[in-house]
């Protein structure tokens, strides 16, 4: 299994698929102490679950659909109500200084092999964007919940040693950032 996923990983032809559906902004996030916070939706459909959020005013930052596509919920250096009453070490309600990602799935159901790299992309990602995320800073609800035993995502069927190998193998070339052209600024000469 590793190496399927070391070998997808490695051979992807392009970055896996992020679609930005933006939440209006909200405030910013603490990014001085950076954690990832791993949820699963037991939803059926990103539509559902995406409304849902909407209507009750809680977010990830992103979400991962079984077939390995990333939609974006809300900027990462923004605040997503994922994490709820939360503490890791001596950290408290982490939606101040954490990012949500979320994997569509219904327990008791496997994660898929492409939710797997897309994930694996995706912390690569955050990682170079804020190195101070190791490997110990990327956590499942059910380890940051308060209090213990409320949450249980991403559960049973997350295989953490897959992942973790995986992130650790991988090298990561930064995304690339779509920049539309701008208008110069520059004064045009008059004509005549």
């Amino acid at each position: 299994m590793i190496k399927f996923l070391l070998i997808a990983t490695l051979m992807m032809p392009q970055q896996p698929t992020i679609l930005r559906r933006l939440f209006p902004p909200k405030i910013a996030r603490d990014t001085t102490v950076n954690l990832i916070v791993i949820h699963y939706d037991s939803g059926n459909s990103s539509n559902i679950v995406i409304r849902y959020l909407r209507q009750t005013h809680k977010s990830y930052h992103y979400y991962i659909e079984r077939s390995g596509r990333i939609i974006q919920l809300v900027d990462p250096k923004q605040v997503a109500g994922h994490a709820g009453v939360s503490r890791w070490g001596t950290l408290s309600s982490l939606n101040f200084s954490s990012i949500g990602i979320c994997l569509q799935n219904i327990p008791p159901q496997f994660y898929t092999d492409a939710q797997y790299v897309s994930l694996v992309f995706l912390a690569g990602q955050l990682q170079h964007r804020w190195p101070d995320i190791t490997a110990n800073k990327i956590v499942g609800h059910e380890d940051v919940a308060y209090p213990r035993g409320r949450k249980h995502d991403p559960g049973k069927k997350f295989d953490w040693a897959r992942f973790r190998a995986a992130l650790d193998t991988t090298q990561f070339k930064p995304m690339k950032k779509v920049v539309k052209p701008r208008k110069s600024l520059a004064k045009r000469p008059k004509k005549g």
